[in-house]
């Protein structure tokens, strides 16, 4: 799915162009996403660090396989970008598609607006929770999609 802003960005400087780029951390970039919580845990401050060879415009995330974990994250402002743990799967698969058991989904991008601006090496924070009453592997992908 294409970014389609709601509201004008600001144009690029002269003398400069966008370039797409997709920030992608899974278990492997990242250990933290390979952890198991215990019941009822949260993990905190799970850093997202952007590369840092240019300002980063966030402009959408795609989260994919959490299962049942729930998710907030805190972009490099400070803010958290949801008042409290969301499910991926409840609020962020709601335009894709679903296909069971095997548990296959698109996933759609969910867009930033405003977007934010990301100084060169900045970093996200996530936080995931375990809402069951049972150990649960965090084993998802976290997109953070724009431009550079």
């Amino acid at each position: 799915m294409n970014y389609r802003p709601q509201f004008a960005a600001p144009p690029t400087p002269p003398g400069f162009h966008d370039e797409e780029f997709t920030h992608y951390f899974d278990g492997l970039s990242n250990p933290a996403l390979n952890l198991t919580l215990g019941t009822g845990a949260v993990l905190r401050d799970v850093q997202l660090q952007l590369e840092t060879d240019a300002v980063f415009i966030a402009q959408g995330i795609r989260y994919g396989g959490f299962s049942l974990t729930n998710v907030q994250l805190r972009e490099p402002g400070g803010r958290y970008l949801s008042q409290a743990f969301v499910s991926p799967f409840q609020s962020y698969v709601s335009g894709g598609l679903a296909v069971f058991p095997a548990g296959t989904l698109e996933l759609m991008t969910v867009p930033l607006e405003p977007e934010i601006e990301c100084p060169a090496g900045s970093v996200f924070l996530a936080y995931f929770e375990n809402p069951t009453a049972a150990p649960l592997a965090i084993g998802g992908v976290i997109a953070l999609m724009g431009v550079k």
